[in-house]
């Protein structure tokens, strides 16, 4: 799976041609250009444009939460596994 992220504020511009767009920021970073070169995708662009990040209560007596179960971030820098071996910790 590949994807590009953009700020809200160009997501107007980017559904004008989303197939355009995904490919220009696929080519934004060339080692993920190469990576996918060839590739076919199988099903349609999706997009998330409406989502909220959150905190949850995450420790109680006898219980935690830790990273993705205790809070709901941004997805794309993959820290949730990161924030739970340091929250377990």
């Amino acid at each position: 799976m590949a994807s590009v992220t953009l700020n809200f504020a160009h997501q107007a511009e980017f559904h004008t041609d989303r197939e355009a767009n995904f490919t220009a920021g696929i080519h934004k970073w060339p080692e993920l250009a190469e990576v996918v070169a060839g590739a076919r995708r199988v099903g349609p662009i999706r997009v998330v444009t409406d989502w909220h990040g959150y905190f949850r209560q995450s420790a109680g007596p006898g219980w935690v939460l830790v990273g993705d179960s205790g809070h709901f971030q941004d997805f794309t820098p993959g820290q949730g596994i990161s924030d739970a071996f340091r929250q377990a910790e």
